[in-house]
């Protein structure tokens, strides 16, 4: 008996048909979707570990996060050290002549390493 993966969406917003339409695609009809509306704290070590707690059983988490949280949960946490899959969607911005942001959704993105590099000014 095959198992359901289990998906969590690291975001505030529900997710757009577009995007369990494509959640399928990408990782097959036998899903489960679970949304957390939840912050990780700007410290490093202590983002990874609420990730970590955040993300305990789940094969793919869906993340909006800054790419300085990003990197040290790619490096650190325990969901990557298990084989984890972070994933990140990919959206247009539109904003309409009164000022109203909207965002289209266009693809997902696999999440597999952020490089800071530097140069001495």
């Amino acid at each position: 008996m095959e198992t359901q993966m289990k998906i969590i969406r690291l975001t505030r917003h529900a997710a757009a048909k577009a995007q369990m339409r494509e959640l399928q695609r990408i990782f097959g009809p036998d899903i489960e979707v679970y949304q957390v509306a939840a912050s990780l704290p700007p410290n490093t070590c202590s983002a990874v570990q609420h990730f970590d707690r955040i993300a305990e059983g789940a094969d793919v988490v869906e993340a909006v996060l800054s790419l300085n949280l990003i990197e040290p949960i790619l490096k650190f946490s325990e969901f990557s050290k298990r084989g984890g899959t972070l994933i990140r969607a990919i959206t247009k911005r539109n904003a309409d002549e009164a000022g109203n942001v909207t965002f289209d959704f266009l693809h997902y993105e696999k999440l597999i390493k952020i490089d800071t590099v530097t140069e001495r000014l």
